[in-house]
């Protein structure tokens, strides 16, 4: 597609005629996507350590149902909109049409900055919720001081960086190849990962009230702790000796319950790359939320009946305010199941966390440059960003940039705090995720014409008017609605916890600079692409739908 122009001959709007990539996505290779984004095990156990910290008093199984809500709404929305404009980028490619190239910029670089440290993140918690936890229940348990001293390495620096490296590293090297060999390493890794949480489950056999407060009692009265203890200085503050906090249960919901499902819709990123979008999208991305939902509310009955609500809640806000200092690691349920189960299931539970951890940072790996190649496509980034693989059909330059940005963001994690990297850039997705909102909720008006065209495909129910308004922009006001309020939630205080604390002033910088120079930036590049080719080129890119 070209415009009149540059002599006559018109200018590309686009970078080239096909972006190069191939449509080799199937509906099971998008549910496995979205399932190992979301992570289940991973996601309950990092949750049950953060929200209670966070919002203590919380009844973390009705904070994972409750999460669920805002899950399907996102179903809903992405469900529709990968169905309309079915191209690489996702949300940032619809954005781009139906709002603007501003509004995409914006979405474009919060992405880049609230995803920057994804796979980072991953490596970060691959040391300090897995390995460190399997190493000190092997240390504990055969009592080998070795094991022990492997725990504290792997979740200190620099041993834990350099492993973080080394799991960046592997996952480049397997996301970089074509979809076919990257398809037959998720297949397989989620097999396994499929097998792995059914042993989960299978541990809290061993686990019942009176063995788990035994073992404790024999492991970590090493450390000075005991059950009891413990509990004491939990009943002594009524905030943190409850899971019946109402207020608390329904603020988390949104942050804490609905991040463990978040990412499943990424795979819409692929949508360039996945046969039958129409088909595969809605079935995919609504199935992995119904099969994380059961997941989470079986592990969080379990824990709760095996180790006690409050015990859990209040032992991760001590630990995490450094008033319960003396436990050496992380107080994770995979943790307490190796004080009880058999060594052979308390190895295979961390495996499937550490595959659950690593499937997470090679679907980020795989979904998040796509949006760089989608910048880029649209010649809002270099042409260079675009480059395909002409072997593997992989946009291999892309996924390099990215690699590098999460290599630099996992020293940022080690040495300047994961909590205070992570608190700081925070705001982003949020207000990221609010844009597509917009989007979903103005495409019935502003870009009727590629509603009109997919509507027939779709079910009745997601696109049926109602109170005169069609419901895909009823799912934009609620999409938006969802993360109004998780922003709110982030920046009232709640009790007498506040949230973001002492990053508020830095977090809300870090998003209006960010918004503000993404502006800026597409104006620039506005510019110079005018001047370069003789044309105002960016805004009659984006009112086209991008070529295969």
């Amino acid at each position: 597609m070209s415009t009149g122009g540059e002599g006559g001959g018109g200018v590309k709007l686009f970078i080239r005629e096909s972006t190069g990539l191939v449509r080799e996505l199937s509906f099971w290779d998008q549910l496995i996507i979205a399932l190992g984004i979301i992570n289940i095990t991973g996601g309950f156990v990092l949750t049950m350590i953060v929200a209670p910290f966070a919002f203590p008093g919380s009844n973390m199984i009705l904070v994972f149902v409750l999460g669920a809500i805002p899950a399907f709404v996102i179903a809903w929305v992405y469900a529709i909109l990968a169905s309309a404009i079915p191209r690489t980028g996702g949300d940032y490619t619809w954005t781009g049409r139906v709002l603007g190239p501003r509004w995409a910029s914006i979405l474009g670089w919060m992405y880049i900055l609230g995803t920057a440290g994804a796979v980072a993140s991953q490596a970060w918690y691959i040391t300090n919720f897995t390995l460190a936890q399997l190493f000190f229940n092997l240390g504990t348990r055969l009592n080998n001081s070795t094991y022990l001293t492997w725990s504290t390495i792997v979740s200190t620096s620099p041993g834990g960086f350099i492993i973080g490296l080394i799991v960046i590293i592997i996952t480049a090297l397997a996301g970089i190849f074509s979809l076919r060999i990257v398809k037959a390493v998720l297949r397989y890794s989620i097999i396994i990962y499929a097998i792995t949480f059914i042993l989960f489950l299978v541990g809290f056999a061993y686990v019942t009230p009176s063995s788990f407060i035994k073992a404790f009692d024999t492991i970590m009265s090493k450390y000075g702790v005991t059950y009891s203890s413990v509990m004491s200085v939990i009943k002594s503050n009524p905030a943190i000796a409850s899971t019946s906090n109402i207020a608390a249960t329904l603020m988390a919901a949104i942050p804490m319950g609905f991040i463990t499902y978040s990412g499943f819709n990424y795979g819409t990123y692929l949508a360039g790359e996945t046969r039958r979008p129409v088909e595969a999208f809605p079935r995919a991305l609504f199935v992995s939320v119904v099969i994380t939902l059961v997941g989470l509310a079986l592990l969080s009955g379990l824990s709760y009946w095996a180790f006690g609500g409050a015990f859990l809640g209040g032992l991760s806000y001590l630990f995490n305010t450094g008033k319960l200092s003396a436990l050496p690691v992380e107080p994770t349920p995979n943790l307490f199941i190796g004080f009880v189960a058999p060594l052979w299931l308390v190895v295979l539970i961390d495996i499937n966390l550490l595959l659950g951890f690593w499937l997470v940072a090679l679907t980020y790996t795989l979904t998040m440059p796509r949006i760089l190649f989608a910048m880029g496509f649209d010649r809002l980034l270099p042409e260079g960003i675009t480059k395909v693989s002409e072997r593997f059909h992989s946009p291999y330059y892309s996924m390099l940039v990215y690699i590098v940005i999460n290599a630099v963001y996992l020293a940022a994690i080690w040495y300047w705090g994961y909590m205070v990297t992570w608190l700081n850039t925070s705001l982003g997705m949020p207000v990221a995720w609010m844009i597509p909102g917009f989007t979903a909720l103005l495409i019935p008006f502003l870009r009727k014409d590629i509603y009109e065209k997919v509507k027939p495909y779709l079910p009745n129910w997601m696109t049926r008017r109602v109170l005169g308004l069609p419901s895909i922009s009823w799912g934009g006001i609620l999409l938006a609605a969802i993360w109004l309020a998780d922003i709110a939630f982030m920046l009232v205080p709640i009790s007498s916890y506040v949230y973001l604390g002492t990053s508020i002033p830095l977090a809300v910088g870090v998003v209006l600079v960010v918004a503000a120079g993404a502006v800026i930036y597409y104006e620039v590049r506005r510019w110079y692409l005018r001047r370069k080719y003789g044309i105002d080129l960016l805004p009659l890119t984006f009112r086209e739908i991008p070529p295969e």
